[in-house]
């Protein structure tokens, strides 16, 4: 069966569910003080599944079956109490106005919501904690979830983002603006990881910039993730329990006064119990635990200003076969990682002060065959910032970035990395690298009645070298409640941390333009197409001459979604197509992520007094590699990305149930992750003598089970 037929035939499998029902259109704007409430939640209780969120104007449009006009209709924002409303006294196109929240459960009077960055408008998406915890494949992780959007182009199981072709190398996570390097767990020599170091409990807010990164955010020519912690409580005391296969947490949530709230979390993981019921698919695994804990806080130190803490620490351990040229044995990782950031926004009368600071540590070991290493990695940056509003209309922010980054390794290596497998080929090593980076930025927004116009500016300047300009544009277009036009173009620039393979700090430039169109056809009916065209410039590790060379990417890409809600029910499918070619000494390559094709399916029932059940699937073309054709003392390869890994398809699935007994919550669940135990094939390594290929494949049908309480 080809490519388009299966394509074709996912479509049809899931759209056959489709129904019409009779129903009614409300219409609605929403504001917050005198400014309009953006990305205010609205649906019905107790039908949650009927939702939907304003948009930059505070608008909605909410498209109700007519069998639930008895139903309540609820807005909520965050700082601000719920408006409630019953649909039959509901009245036509009516404007809600939010009142703060002056309860137990908030802050102060005046700090009710974070400083959101300023080109906001042009995020192309934002991701609600509901989406995370129904997303199957997610396992409730903020950046998982991600992988599953038609803007992901993630080729790896993993948590680390990939958006729009751009390898996870050179796309960002930032928490409260603060850049996060390796923001996964269990990280191997290859770069992946399994899980984010994020909880989905404490975060708040999660746009996503595929591509055309803000210039307000630096050191990205991919995309950007920026994650916001909570700013208030729903409750004023509140705990999450968590009991699984693989781990036993708690969360704590308390209000200390109307001024402070913290939340300290922790979690243990053992993968017995994991390993025990999918033995099968983990012969592979030896074991793994981790053990973290983390605390979050707000202060306010003013009617108009606040402090917020976040901090972060765990200990991991990995230990699982691999193979790896022509030796497969057991890797052994461990790490201890300690992250600590602190904001600061003083909010004056017609702007925001901020300014943030961090420090980042991450000891590391890994052995693998004649690989001993040990990588301290430490990392300080400090921003301050400010956004002035001029008129409700413009907006102008300023803004300056400290960062240091030092590496430290010691170890031995291998004298050829291709010949792991021989034990005495093997040589000491010790090197210390450090960066010094400066950054200044100016951006600028202009709103008017139907565009939105941004253009900003970024300088880096480096120790050492010569400085780089990155700059940008977007325009925002609304030419009525349903329809959007998002156009960015800009150039970007980004210092590239060093690698196991690359010691040293490199640059990367990237010049970008892209065009996202959004469609609210129906409050039911929701479509997006996007294009894109990038160009890369990377430093590229070639293995046969062990030397890192300047490689030119060029990337074109389209995406296509549509999402449809009925009843209970919604639907989301997505398809994208990539042409990624490497150009280098004058001749052109496929890409390492040219996968050409990539289709995603969502099929969700949200009924919390019956069952919530997801269904994901997820198909893309098979990745090129660099085959090895021969050895005669040394190695010889193919030409560079001709061959072909098998096309990669998984379905995913999950159930959860609500349960309340007294006060408490109850929330089982039950996750299967390629749920047809389908064999995807995940890397090519050899015998000793290389005369042998043997394939790797990623996890085959895994099933994982638990439960979480709220007290």
């Amino acid at each position: 069966m080809s490519n388009i037929r299966k394509i074709v035939l996912m479509w049809q499998i899931l759209f056959v569910a489709l129904d019409i029902h009779s129903q009614t259109t409300i219409k609605g704007r929403v504001f917050e003080g005198k400014e309009p409430a953006f990305a205010a939640s609205v649906f019905l209780t107790p039908h949650r599944g009927v939702n939907t969120i304003t948009d930059d104007k505070g608008d909605f449009i909410l498209e109700v079956p007519d069998s639930l006009y008895t139903d309540t209709l609820v807005v909520s924002y965050l700082g601000c109490k719920d408006y409630n409303v019953l649909l039959s006294n509901w009245k036509d196109s009516c404007v809600i106005y939010l009142v703060p929240n002056q309860s137990a459960t908030t802050l102060s009077e005046v700090v009710v919501q974070a400083d959101p960055i300023a080109s906001k408008e042009f995020a192309v998406s934002q991701l609600s904690k509901s989406l995370i915890y129904m997303t199957p494949s997610a396992s409730a992780d903020p950046l998982r979830a991600v992988a599953l959007q038609p803007y992901s182009t993630s080729t790896e199981e993993s948590a680390n983002p990939q958006l729009r072709g751009s390898t996870s190398d050179y796309n960002r996570v930032f928490v409260n603006g603060v850049p996060i390097k390796n923001p996964v767990r269990n990280q191997q020599l290859n770069g992946i990881g399994n899980f984010s170091l994020f909880s989905a409990d404490i975060i708040g807010k999660q746009f996503i910039y595929p591509s055309n990164p803000p210039l307000e955010y630096g050191n990205s020519i991919g995309g950007i993730v920026s994650l916001n912690t909570t700013d208030n409580l729903t409750e004023k005391h509140e705990t999450n329990l968590s009991l699984s296969l693989a781990n036993v947490g708690a969360l704590h949530s308390t209000q200390l006064n109307d001024k402070t709230f913290f939340q300290i979390f922790g979690n243990l993981q053992k993968s017995r119990l994991y390993k025990l019921l999918n033995s099968s698919s983990l012969d592979y695994l030896e074991n793994f635990s981790s053990t973290d804990a983390g605390v979050n806080f707000r202060t306010t130190v003013s009617s108009k200003s606040y402090i917020n803490g976040y901090a972060y620490i765990v200990k991991e351990s990995y230990l699982a076969e691999r193979g790896m040229y022509n030796y497969l044995g057991m890797q052994d990782a461990r790490n201890l990682r300690n992250f600590n950031i602190l904001n600061y926004r003083l909010h004056t009368k017609a702007g925001v002060l901020g300014v943030n600071a961090a420090w980042d540590m991450s000891k590391s070991k890994y052995f693998y065959g004649n690989i001993s290493d040990t990588t301290l990695q430490q990392n300080a940056f400090i921003s301050i910032s400010y956004k002035h509003y001029f008129h409700q209309k413009i907006t102008i922010s300023v803004g300056a970035d400290y960062e240091y980054n030092a590496y430290n390794y010691h170890g031995t290596y291998p004298v050829s990395i291709y010949d792991m497998a021989d034990i005495t080929s093997k040589q000491y090593s010790k090197e210390k690298l450090h960066s010094t980076k400066y950054e200044a930025y100016a951006y600028g927004k202009w709103m008017l009645e139907n565009w939105i116009v941004g253009a900003s500016v970024r300088q880096v300047f480096l120790i050492g070298k010569k400085p780089s300009l990155s700059y940008q544009v977007n325009v925002k277009y609304n030419p009525n409640r349903k329809n959007s036009l998002i156009a960015s173009l800009g150039q970007y620039n980004a210092l590239c941390s060093p690698t196991y393979y690359v010691r040293q700090f490199d640059s990367a430039k990237s010049r970008q333009m892209s065009l996202d169109w959004n469609c609210n056809l129906t409050q039911k009916c929701e479509l997006k197409a996007a294009v894109y065209w990038k160009k890369e410039s990377l430093p590229q590790y070639f293995i046969n001459n062990r030397e890192a060379h300047k490689v030119e990417n060029r990337i074109v890409g389209v995406e296509m979604c549509a999402k449809y809600s009925w009843s209970y029910f919604e639907l989301t499918g997505s398809y994208s197509y990539i042409n990624a070619k490497m150009k280098y000494n004058n001749l052109t390559f496929n890409s390492d992520n040219n996968f050409r094709h990539m289709a995603k399916f969502m099929l969700s029932y949200l009924n919390p007094k019956i069952i919530n059940i997801s269904l994901s699937c997820l198909y893309r073309g098979g990745l090129p590699y660099t085959p090895i054709v021969s050895r005669n003392g040394n190695l010889a390869y193919g030409n560079l990305n001709s061959e072909r890994y098998n096309d990669y398809f998984t379905v995913d699935l999950s159930l959860n149930r609500y349960f309340k007994i007294l006060n408490t919550g109850i929330i089982p669940f039950v996750t299967i992750t390629n749920v047809t135990n389908h064999s995807n094939q995940q890397y090519i390594y050899y015998s000793q003598n290389y005369e042998k290929p043997f394939v790797k494949l990623f996890n085959k049908r895994l099933v994982y089970v638990g439960f979480s309480v709220r007290l």
